[in-house]
């Protein structure tokens, strides 16, 4: 959602019953039955995004569902539940047992996809023999066959995509549910500093988490929301630095003024994003820096309101007006974090570098969350449509439900930069290497 893209849910007591937290199956047919009919009426009967040919198919899913219900695991219903959600072609229309709230369970390991494959970003203690290494198969099916496999769980574009894949494949109900491991154990083919090796790991318990977790953060150490993991980085870039405050500046050499959005909310126990924006455009009038760079990489939402004063303030600043203006964007720049980057594309002739970003510029947001009484899990629909585009105009459909609309030139990174493996591993970002080459800046904050 832009406006708020983790709102609140509150589940209900019936979630401690949740579906499959430790790998058996705990709700009767009764139960799904309950928990279908709730889907079915407040989340895919509700949402905008839904063409009425997908929203046929999706209820028809639905239907083939209940009928199937004996045959099937928790882990299995949940799945299929996912991919009719997914038939909206909307990356906020979703079934969320993963990002959004903790129910399914996760391997001992992290991985991320870099440019030339996925590698293990993080493990536990136990298993950090395995940072570094290279996947090369999830049992017997290479791992870009396996992300295929899973990607029908939740929609997407490319980039996204790949995002929700670094949640799913390593989760177990995920890997269950589409065949590729069994219910509590998955094997993994890696190629490590030492050689290949084929790797059984077991499912971790249910963490029953009830706020978001962004996988991303993985990718560096340093931040209190992961306790209990090693990490594959030993430097990590500006980027990736301190990466628990979502707003954050820093000074750098040569002019240079580098600001940090990762996420679009205030934070307990530091100034709002309003106060502390307003204190960073006053310093940058006092004190004009030669150069602006904006980074909205990793930047997947929050509420809009809260960022474009900030936003139009950056254009409005002596650097926005000269055009010493660079925004960096990567797959993971999504909802609430597009619509800036439209907003800059839009009002501003900054040069965009990085990787495209993780949705389309028409797209379905607002809605709410949903969590299932009987199971717990947490699904959301989508009500208000953001069209970003001078052309094409908005689909039909859109025209009474449009909630914000810009009229921007296409999204498409200026410059395309990849993040490989190698880079990352010598702490190098190669984006921000590309547009302030050396760039040395004081802390962030």
């Amino acid at each position: 959602m832009v406006l708020a893209a983790f709102s609140a849910a509150t589940a209900s007591p019936l979630a401690a019953q949740t579906a499959a937290s430790d790998g058996r199956d705990t709700l009767d047919k009764e139960a799904w039955l309950q928990d279908i009919s709730q889907f079915r009426r407040e989340v895919i009967e509700r949402d905008a995004a839904f063409s009425e040919e997908a929203r046929s198919k999706a209820l028809r899913r639905l239907d083939a569902l209940e009928s199937r219900l004996p045959s099937l695991s928790d882990a299995e219903i949940a799945a299929e539940m996912a991919r009719s959600a997914a038939l909206a072609e909307n990356a906020h229309t979703r079934l969320d047992p993963l990002r959004n709230r903790g129910v399914w369970r996760r391997y001992p390991i992290r991985l991320w996809k870099f440019s030339d494959g996925w590698r293990v970003i993080a493990a536990r203690p136990d298993h950090a023999a395995l940072l570094g290494a290279k996947v090369i198969a999830v049992g017997d099916v290479p791992v870009n066959e396996a992300e295929a496999a899973l990607t029908p769980l939740f929609a997407g574009n490319k980039g996204w995509s790949a995002y929700m894949a670094s949640y799913s494949l390593t989760a177990a109900e995920a890997l269950f549910a589409t065949g590729l491991a069994g219910s509590d154990r998955m094997v993994i083919e890696v190629i490590t500093s030492t050689g290949p090796r084929t790797v059984s790991l077991t499912a971790e318990p249910s963490e029953r988490r009830g706020r978001p977790e962004e996988n991303w953060w993985y990718l560096a150490a340093g931040d209190a929301r992961l306790s209990g993991w090693v990490h594959a980085a030993h430097i990590a870039p500006l980027v990736l630095q301190n990466h628990q405050l979502g707003y954050a500046h820093a000074d750098c050499a040569g002019s240079v003024s580098y600001i940090r959005l990762n996420r679009t909310a205030d934070q307990p126990g530091r100034p709002s994003l309003q106060a502390w924006g307003e204190a960073l455009l006053d310093r940058l009038k006092q004190a004009p820096p030669d150069r602006l760079i904006v980074d909205l990489r990793f930047n997947t939402g929050g509420d809009l309101s809260k960022a474009l004063p900030f936003i139009a303030g950056l254009i409005d600043s002596d650097p926005g007006r000269r055009g010493a203006l660079t925004v960096l964007i990567n797959g993971q720049t999504f909802s609430a974090g597009i619509t800036q980057a439209a907003w800059l594309r839009q009002y501003s002739t900054a040069t965009f570098v990085g990787e495209p970003v993780g949705d389309d510029m028409t797209f379905w947001a607002e809605g709410d969350n949903v969590v299932l009484a009987r199971s717990g899990l947490t699904a959301r629909y989508s009500t208000g449509g953001h069209h970003y585009l001078a052309t094409p105009q908005p689909p039909p459909s859109m025209h009474e439900r449009l909630f914000f609309t810009l009229q921007a030139p296409d999204l498409g990174p200026d410059k395309i930069i990849a993040w490989s493996w190698d880079d990352f591993a010598a702490g190098r970002d190669a984006t921000l290497e590309a547009v302030a080459p050396g760039l040395s800046c004081g802390p962030l904050a």
